[in-house]
Order: structure tokens, then sequence, then C-alpha cells
């Protein structure tokens, strides 16, 4: 039986208020897309932290099945501990993950770190590269709002193949963008991607294919 762990690591401060209830969409159908995509005897354990000006644990390692995504809650405010967030939650994956597990870890946010207090860009990278590598079976993926997100992502040791942007700004981008994160996960989880290049590069044509039909279809403005 393989195993496969993924963490998300997602944006709720406040600057996420205007779409909150897609980004609240965007969680619940990321999980879905992965039930979805496993394969009937693999295990899939998931953990999903959020944060703003402190970090928040959802779910540490559970099962994929077990979550009740209908109840969970999305409020944003505050700032942005993303460091915080993101130190805990790879702590707490390689406590659990084995030499054979697949290990994916997601970071969606619209703006800079401002708020951590455990965790700094050093300490952060510092664990990032010891899980990185041509052998390693460590996906790391940094989702942010614009190209600062590269320069973001390289503070903490995550390669620019590893790093898309999305859009954040609209009700519609945020759809779009959770539409291209259910193809990377079916890719992932069926193993025709195999890294964070490949991952990001399928978030990135499943955009710009999003953004040739509503090119050819001008009034088709809720990307149905």
């Amino acid at each position: 039986m393989a195993r496969t762990l993924v963490g998300l690591v997602f944006d709720k401060s406040s600057s996420m208020y205007g779409i909150k209830d897609e980004a609240l969409s965007t969680v619940k159908d990321y999980f879905k897309s992965l039930r979805k995509a496993r394969k009937e005897d693999d295990e899939v354990l998931v953990w999903l932290y959020t944060f703003d000006t402190a970090y928040i644990v959802v779910w540490d390692g559970i099962d994929l099945d077990i979550p009740d995504l209908k109840r969970l809650e999305y409020n944003p405010g505050g700032m942005t501990a993303l460091y915080d967030a993101l130190g805990r939650c790879v702590t707490s994956m390689e406590k659990e993950a084995k030499a054979k597990d697949k290990v994916l870890i997601v970071t969606m946010t619209d703006g800079q770190e401002n708020s951590s207090r455990e965790f700094n860009s050093s300490s952060v990278k510092a664990l990032i590269e010891k899980h990185s590598g041509k052998k390693s079976k460590w996906t790391f993926v940094y989702l942010g709002a614009d190209e600062s997100a590269y320069k973001a992502a390289a503070n903490i040791g995550i390669q620019q193949q590893g790093v898309a942007v999305l859009d954040f700004a609209s009700p519609l981008g945020m759809r779009n963008s959770s539409d291209s994160l259910k193809v990377a996960n079916t890719a992932y989880m069926s193993g025709a991607v195999l890294d964070s290049a490949g991952y990001t590069s399928t978030i990135a044509s499943t955009l710009m294919d999003e953004k040739k039909k509503v090119g050819k279809d001008p009034d088709n403005l809720t990307g149905e």
C-alpha cells in the first residue's frame, strides 16, 4: 500500500476577506479532488494549517476520509503568520513521514509574512532544504498573488519551479485557481506529476486554458 502525505497551508488574513466564500470553496474542493483522485488501496493523510495573526491547526495528520468538509469555517482577519504555519506544518509532517512516502506541501497566500513569532525565513528555509533534492520524495509548492511570490518563496528555500502566480483579486480568479489546483492534484495523485515543476506547470497550463475560454466568450463572466 502506497502512502501519500498532503499538507495545505492556507492564508486567512484580512486581505482574503473579499473572496472569503471562494477561498473556502477552494479549500473544500482541494481535498475533494484528492479523495476523487486517490487510488483505491492508497493511504492518504492530510494536514490543514491556516494563518492570520497566528497559525491555526485545523487537521494534523488525519486520514483523508475523516474530515467533514461541510463543517469547515473560514473567517479572514488579522495579519500574516505564514512562517509559523508553514514551519509547524513541515515539522509535524516530518514526524509522520517514512522513507517511501510521497509528501506534498502547498502554501497559498496573497500577501507577505508579517506576524510569525516561532519561525523566521532562515529556520523555515532550513526545514525545507532538508527535505529537498533530486532524490527527495517531498514536493514544496508556493502559490502567490503576484511576481513577488518568487522572491518570497526563494527566501524560504522553495525554488522557482515550485512557484505559481494565482489570481486572488476576484471571485472568478479564485474559482479558476481552484479548478487548476484540482487538475494538479489529480495529476499528482495519479503519478503523472512527480515534482514541484510538474505541479506548477499543470496549474499554469490549466489557467491558460481558462483564459482562452473567456477570450473566446467575453460574456462568460462566471467561468462556466
